[in-house]
C-alpha cells in the first residue's frame, strides 16, 4: 500500500520550470525561517544540489576608497 513504512514508491512526476523554481523558493523561504528540522539538513540539502538551487553567495565587504 502506498506511504507505508518501508516501501517504496516508483512514481515519478512532471513539474514545469516554473513550478520546480517555486518548489526551490519555497525550500529558501522555510529554511530562512528555521522551518527544518536538524535530521532534515541533508535530505534538503541533497533535493536542492540536485535539483538546481543557487548556493547563496556571502555578501562581498565594501571595499574602501582608495586614498590619492
Amino acid at each position: 500500500m502506498p506511504g507505508e513504512a518501508g516501501s517504496s514508491s516508483d512514481k515519478q512526476y512532471v513539474l514545469s520550470e516554473s513550478e520546480m523554481a517555486l518548489v526551490l523558493n519555497m525550500i529558501a523561504v522555510v529554511s530562512k525561517r528555521g522551518g527544518f528540522l536538524p535530521t532534515e539538513f541533508k535530505l534538503i540539502g541533497e533535493f536542492w544540489e540536485k535539483f538546481g538551487g543557487k548556493k547563496e553567495e556571502p555578501e562581498a565587504e565594501p571595499q574602501p576608497e582608495p586614498v590619492q
